[in-house]
């Protein structure tokens, strides 16, 4: 699968289901006086799907992304974590 062409389609997709001004695509969306059912979005899925697709490209190959996977895994296994947080990984 081109890559390339993937990434096209889901900023198309992401685009088309909320503008980039919408608060459903904040990194901490405000919640306040919504409906739970309307703030669910197959978005946050689709930008994580990049997000490890961009990391797995940065690190080079597949034992060195396996490794990160797994070191992240082990050190925030049945916890949520910030943003800050995550940035700290080593």
């Amino acid at each position: 699968m081109h890559l390339s062409g993937w990434e096209d389609h889901l900023r198309m997709c992401i685009y088309e289901t909320f503008h980039p001004e919408h608060p459903f695509t904040r990194l901490i969306v405000p919640l306040d006086g919504q409906c739970a059912d309307d703030v669910f979005s197959p978005i946050p899925y689709q930008k994580g799907a990049a997000l490890l697709l961009l990391l797995e490209q940065r690190l080079g190959d597949p034992p060195r992304f396996e490794q990160f996977l797994r070191s992240y895994i082990n050190k925030f296994a049945y916890r949520s974590i910030v943003t800050d947080e995550w940035m700290d990984v080593n």
